[in-house]
C-alpha cells in the first residue's frame, strides 16, 4: 500500500500545491530566520514547492490519463493499494488541507483508474477543524454510501490484515470484508471517544478497518483502549518520532498482536520538506541513492514476520520529498521561477537545480519497492538478503519495461 495524495491541479487548475506556500514555524520565534520567505508562494510552471520534479510535468491529479498511468505504475512496482488522502465532506466548512483543497471529488476518478488497472483504493482521514469522533462517523457513512459499492473499494478484515504478508488482504463483503480507513492525527481524539464508536454497538463497529496514527509511545495504548483495529507509523523520518523509529518497531508489533490489533509500519526513501518548512532541518533525511528506502524496507520486513503489512510513505508527496513516483532532472532558467530575494530567504541563494533520482534514472524508486514487495510475499526464511528472494525474481522486466 503506498499513500497516495489527490492535491495537484494544473495550469487550469492553477497549478494547485505545486504552488505551495512558504509555512510559518508553529513557535513563531523558531521561524524568524526565515521570516521573508514566510507565506510566499512557489512560481509553477517554472519552480516549484519540492525538491524533485516530476517526470510526467505538473499534472493534475482529476486527469483521469494521469491516474490510469500512476495506478499501472504502482502496480508494476508491486503495490496494490492506493491509500488516498481525504479531507472531508465537501459540504462541511473547514474541510481542506492547508492550501484550502477538498480531496473528494476526484474521489471517482480515482476509483474508476483503479478498477481499470486492476488497483484497490483505502481512504487516509485526514484532519480537518472541528473533527470529532463523531464527526468521522458522518464521514464514514458519507464515504461507504457513496463509494462503498465500487468494486475499486478495499474490502478486508483485521484478521486479512494481520496474518502473514503472503496472505491475500481482499475478503468480500460476504464473508465480512468492509472498506479500510486510516485515521491520521487520531491522538488528537479521546481514547474514550473514538471507543464509543468503535466497540461493539457503537456506530463505527464493523463499517470499516480502522488504523490510527502511532506517534507517540502512549499512543499505542490509547489506539488498543480506543478499540482501533490497527496502528500505523506514518512519518518518514526515522527517529522523528516513537512510531518511525525503525529500531521500535518489532517492539510496537508484538504488543500490538498481545493487543489483538495489527502494525503497519511505514517507510520511505527519504525526507525532505525544506522548501515548505525551511526551518524543518533536523528532519530532513538524505536519500542515499536508496539506501535509507532499503534500510527503511529491511526494518519493516522483520517488523511483520509474524503478521502485518507495509505502507509506502509516499507516492507523491513532493513538498515533504517523499514521493517514490517517476522523477528527472529540471533546472530552472535565469529570470524565472521564485525572485531571488526569495530564494536567498529560503537559504538557497544561487540554487536552480533540482533534485534527481541519480544514474538509477527515473523509475528506481519503483524498481526498489518491486524487489521488497516481491521478499515480503516470500516465506520468512526467504526474505533475507539484498535483492529478490531466491527462486522469486520479478516477473517481467524491469518496471519500466512493463510499463
Amino acid at each position: 500500500m503506498t499513500f497516495m495524495y489527490l492535491w495537484y491541479g494544473d495550469e487550469a487548475g492553477n497549478y494547485t500545491h505545486w504552488n505551495h506556500a512558504v509555512l510559518p514555524h508553529w513557535r513563531p520565534i523558531d521561524g524568524l530566520a526565515f521570516k521573508h520567505a514566510t507565506g510566499r508562494r512557489f512560481a509553477p510552471p517554472e519552480e516549484i514547492h519540492a525538491p524533485f520534479w516530476p517526470r510526467r510535468g505538473l499534472y493534475s491529479s482529476s486527469d483521469p490519463v494521469v491516474l490510469e498511468e500512476q495506478m499501472r505504475e504502482m502496480r508494476a512496482a508491486g503495490i496494490g493499494v492506493a491509500v488516498v488522502s481525504w479531507w472531508g465532506r465537501p459540504d462541511v466548512p473547514g474541510t481542506h488541507d492547508s492550501q484550502g483543497v477538498n480531496t473528494d471529488a476526484v474521489v471517482p476518478a480515482v476509483l474508476a483508474a483503479a478498477a481499470k488497472e486492476n488497483m484497490r483504493v483505502a481512504f487516509h482521514l485526514e484532519p480537518y477543524e472541528g473533527r470529532t469522533a463523531a464527526s468521522v462517523v458522518k464521514d464514514v457513512e458519507y464515504i461507504r454510501n457513496r463509494y462503498g459499492a465500487h468494486r475499486a473499494v478495499l474490502r478486508t478484515t483485521r484478521a486479512a490484515l494481520g496474518a502473514r504478508p503472503s496472505t491475500p488482504l481482499e475478503v468480500p463483503s460476504d464473508e465480512g470484508g468492509v472498506p479500510l480507513f486510516f485515521v491520521y492525527d487520531s491522538y488528537h481524539i479521546p481514547a474514550e471517544d473514538w471507543a464509543l464508536h468503535l466497540n461493539a454497538g457503537g456506530a463505527l463497529h464493523r463499517k470499516g478497518v480502522f488504523f490510527g496514527l502511532v506517534l507517540r509511545h502512549q499512543d499505542q495504548g490509547d489506539l488498543a483502549r480506543g478499540a482501533f483495529d490497527g496502528l500505523y507509523s506514518y512519518f518518514a523520518t526515522n527517529g522523528f518520532s516513537f512510531g518511525s523509529t525503525t529500531t521500535h518497531w518489532r517492539g510496537i508489533a508484538t504488543k500490538a498482536r498481545e493487543d489483538g490489533m495489527v502494525f503497519s509500519p511505514s517507510v520511505a526513501p527519504g525526507y525532505d520538506d525544506r522548501r515548505i518548512r525551511p526551518w524543518n532541518l533536523r528532519a530532513w533525511r538524505p536519500r542515499a541513492s536508496g539506501g535509507y528506502y532499503s534500510s527503511m524496507w529491511r526494518a519493516a520486513l522483520a517488523a511483520v514476520r509474524e503478521g502485518g503489512f507495509v505502507t509506502v510513505t509516499s507516492w507523491n508527496e513532493f513538498g515533504e520529498g517523499t514521493q517514490i513516483e517517476p522523477c528527472i532532472p529540471h533546472t530552472v532558467k535565469d529570470g524565472e521561477g521564485i525572485p531571488n530575494s526569495m530564494r536567498d530567504a529560503l537559504g538557497e541563494p544561487g540554487k536552480r537545480k533540482s533534485e534527481d533520482y541519480g544514474e538509477a534514472g527515473p523509475f528506481h524508486y519503483l524498481a526498489v519497492t518491486r524487489t521488497f514487495a516481491i521478499r515480503l510475499a516470500a516465506p520468512p526464511s526467504e526474505q533475507g538478503g539484498g535483492g529478490p528472494p531466491r527462486g522469486r525474481a520479478a516477473p517481467g522486466g524491469t518496471v519500466k519495461e512493463e510499463l
